[in-house]
């Protein structure tokens, strides 16, 4: 017995211990509650950012395919230009005999038929290289415009995913 009673004072005591730890958890409860709160709109904001991220570098690899496209378009007329020297070394060489002789004045500036045929087919040759360059050299100056389309839309989607990467890392907790 204590204070007279039965155990009178010792239930009061752990009432008030179990209020006093009830009120504790509430505490901590709302706490938590409005901590997970906080961290809940931090991972929607970072998860909003990240999808963005990942939008532009959908983007820059679509353009970089594009600009990969474009550049090898260029390096196959590039590449059709320089075939083109072997053959205009052969009519230099083929057609070379003829001037030499009509700047002399040598045998009235004949030149065989053997000759004339070969400068022929030389002619005939290129021609058939140059004639499909054509298309290719009017696609090449649309194209110089769409690169610089490309390029500037890369320029754009870099800036974007910087500016979405620095959401994200303002989002982040500071270390500490």
């Amino acid at each position: 017995m204590i204070f007279g009673r039965r155990s009178g004072p010792v239930k009061a005591v752990l009432a008030a211990v179990a209020l006093v730890v009830l009120a504790v958890l509430i505490v901590t409860f709302a706490r938590l509650d409005k901590n997970l709160a906080a961290q809940a709109a931090i991972n929607d904001e970072s998860l909003r950012n990240s999808d963005a991220v990942v939008a532009v570098t959908d983007r820059l690899t679509a353009r970089l395919a594009q600009l990969t496209q474009l550049t090898g378009t260029e390096q196959q007329a590039l590449d059709e230009t320089r075939a083109l020297q072997p053959l205009l070394v052969q009519l230099r060489d083929a057609t070379r005999p003829a001037a030499d002789s009509i700047a002399v004045g040598r045998a009235g500036g004949e030149t065989s038929h053997a000759d004339l045929g070969r400068i022929q087919l030389i002619v005939v040759r290129l021609r058939q290289r140059v004639l499909p360059l054509v298309p290719s050299a009017a696609a090449f100056g649309d194209q110089g415009k769409e690169l610089l389309t490309i390029l500037q839309g890369v320029n754009d989607d870099l800036g974007r995913s910087i500016d979405a990467a620095k959401r994200i890392n303002a989002a982040l907790p500071l270390p500490g």
